[in-house]
């Protein structure tokens, strides 16, 4: 609408009226006499007909109805990352390596499949060390995801790569128990040099549930429904030979309103009466890793690692059961069961709350001269924290402690009942509080031997519901069979130019500068092939050395130019197929065993025949330092000759 200010000229009103009435404005009408009002007049009482008043100062009359103005917005877009001043990556990313975005910026793509894809930023979801987690809208199918955008930093592009081999991995599982339990890879691309992410947009997670509720902790049936699904996804890894290395309330998120489970109830003995629980997923498999195949040291949150991870031991699955037992009790609680403000200060509230550690650990833990000391009776104590910090030349910390009593069973007995609860729901809920108890006893095991598996945990009374009369003895842990896992170099994502998604010529000049870390091929921990396929290659193609170089001196010139450090860059390459393995030769004595015999792979749980202990196989990362030092040393002798 169009709308007629006063000062309009006469002709125009005129004709206007006449389009609408067939007169002109100001005309006294039919049987009227002559009309003697001058312009001026006519012009004045033109506001007070039904079309002036309708179509005069019309935006004054939007503005006193209050109907929304169509101006340009003063304000820019909103910044969601928080150090938003760029320096680098062509005015992408800031001095953390992180991309910048604003609300309703477009990521062009062009995606795993081919498809080119657009994405609008809706907001951010969470930041950390990894990168960060937007939540993005699909142009094209209007569906809204979570898209996880990792730092531009090769330490952290390499260990993505291992994150989606981990999602692929489990999220190809259809049909495997635990699997509608795991985040769902939907996608992966490559923009502006930053490995982006594509997942299922999910609810909050636990940690934001238990602050909803004022960190008072949630009642056992919904405790035991959250456990049941979280152990059906560790059941999954656990046949996956996958490790989560990262479990805690923050990785554990809801599905969202309308995904429930449903889960046999905890007050019935009739198997028939059902309970509904929000469904959960676990999500965050970037500090993932393969059995057998574990390099990093220091992993896990402080509040939720393991003895075997603070004393300094090989660690296996067993550590997210620890994490689990944690997770349990802060579910119930509300508060974490062991907050220490550093490691030392961890262990000791592990000692306090469920008891020392076995000497066998002790002893033969890398931290031993780190955490303990020897006493004026040759035994082996923990360090108080001033000779921790004297010795560490750190201050000496302590955490606060949130509950009066020390000991485990004491500290869930403890927790205040409901109010206005009989004597009948009393009883009934400390025998619930017992069988608890006992299944947090099972998970927070010290001896990692003695901690309980997923399979095992999944039959205690607790969570199949029938009645708690002694504590649990699990059954012995079936055996699993020993899949045969390749490994194979991951080649880098093709980082798509912006003018490839469109249909202009490319720019002249120089092609753009693309980082160093996607030019060249990446090693990534493992490339396993799904667990469903049974692969039994020959015997000679397991056994011949794969590790090889490229031709010329294409690794040692990229080696020089760009200063990787180790941590960041893997010498050894293969360029074959995906049937070679990426991995030193086995040893002349192992080269003729038979293909199924599992002490030729050196990574089962017992004593192999070679008479190596368990976790010094000949797969083990100290193995493959050494063999790598032997090997770099081996080349600069032959370089001085």
């Amino acid at each position: 609408m169009k709308a007629v200010d006063a000062n309009h000229g006469r002709s125009s009103d005129q004709r206007n009226a006449t389009r609408r009435s067939g007169t002109c404005l100001g005309d006294p009408g039919p049987g009227a006499g002559p009309s003697t009002a001058t312009p001026e007049s006519q012009a004045g009482r033109r506001g007070e007909t039904v079309l002036g008043k309708l179509t005069t100062h019309l935006v004054d009359t939007y503005f006193k109805c209050g109907l929304p103005s169509h101006e340009q917005p003063k304000t820019a877009r909103r910044i969601l990352t928080k150090n938003s001043q760029v320096v680098s990556n062509n005015g992408w990313d800031n001095s953390d390596n992180n991309i910048v975005l604003r609300v309703r910026d477009l990521l062009e793509v062009q995606s795993n499949t081919g498809v080119t894809r657009t994405f609008v930023v809706l907001d951010l979801l969470g930041q950390g060390t990894f990168g960060q987690v937007f939540r993005c809208q699909d142009v094209a199918t209007k569906a809204v995801m979570a898209i996880k955008i990792i730092r531009n930093h090769p330490s952290y592009y390499k260990q993505a790569l291992v994150e989606v081999q981990v999602s692929q991995l489990l999220t190809s599982a259809v049909g495997m128990e635990g699997q509608d339990h795991v985040v769902e890879l939907l996608d992966y691309f490559m923009f502006q040099h930053h490995l982006c992410l594509v997942f299922e947009l999910l609810s909050v997670n636990l940690y934001e549930l238990l602050s909803q509720n004022s960190f008072r902790g949630l009642p056992l049936t919904i405790v035991r429904g959250f456990l049941h699904q979280i152990l059906r996804s560790l059941v999954l890894l656990h046949n996956s030979y996958v490790i989560h290395c990262d479990l805690k309330p923050e990785n554990i998120l809801l599905s969202g309103h309308d995904r429930l489970f449903t889960v046999p109830s905890l007050h019935a003995h009739d198997e028939d009466v059902k309970q509904v629980v929000p469904g959960i997923k676990l999500v965050d498999f970037g500090s993932a890793c393969y059995e057998n195949e574990t390099v990093f040291s220091y992993i896990q949150s402080r509040f939720y690692r393991s003895p075997e991870v603070l004393l300094g031991l090989p660690y296996c699955g067993a550590i997210d059961m620890w994490s689990l037992g944690c997770v349990s009790a802060e579910m119930y609680l509300g508060l974490p069961l062991f907050p220490g403000a550093s490691d030392h200060d961890q262990l000791q509230i592990i000692i306090d709350t469920v008891g020392y550690p076995p000497l066998h650990m002790v002893q033969n833990g890398t931290n031993l001269r780190k955490f303990f000391k020897v006493t004026k009776h040759n035994e082996i104590a923990l360090k108080t924290p001033d000779e921790y910090a004297r010795d560490t030349n750190t201050r000496a910390v302590s955490s606060k402690r949130y509950f009066k009593h020390s000991a485990l069973r004491d500290i869930i007995d403890a927790y205040p009942f409901r109010k206005g609860a009989s004597d009948e729901e009393v009883a009934k809920e400390r025998n619930h509080r017992a069988a608890f108890s006992d299944f947090v006893r099972g998970l927070l095991a010290l001896d990692p031997r003695d901690r309980w598996t997923p399979q095992q945990a999944m039959h205690h009374p607790f969570i199949t519901g029938v009645p708690f009369t002694h504590p649990y003895k699990p059954r012995a842990p079936p055996a699993r069979r020993l899949d045969v896992r390749f490994r194979s170099p991951m080649v880098p994502m093709e980082c798509t130019p912006h003018y490839a998604l469109s249909s202009s010529a490319p720019p002249p000049g120089p092609p753009p500068d693309i980082p160093y870390y996607l030019r060249y091929p990446m090693y990534s921990h493992s490339c396993p092939y799904s667990i469903q396929r049974e692969l039994f290659p020959p015997m000679e193609q397991l056994c011949r050395p794969t590790y090889g170089h490229h031709n010329g001196t294409q690794h040692d010139d990229c080696h020089r130019d760009f200063g990787l450090p180790p941590d960041h860059w893997d010498p050894f390459f293969t360029q074959g197929s995906d049937e070679s393995l990426a991995a030193p030769p086995l040893p002349p004595e192992h080269r003729n065993r038979s293909l199924h015999h599992p002490s030729t792979f050196c990574g089962c749980t017992t004593v192999c025949s070679c008479g190596r202990a368990p976790h010094q196989a000949h797969d083990s990362p100290v193995f493959h330092r050494k063999w790598r030092r032997r090997k770099q040393r081996d080349k600069q002798i032959k370089a001085k000759q």
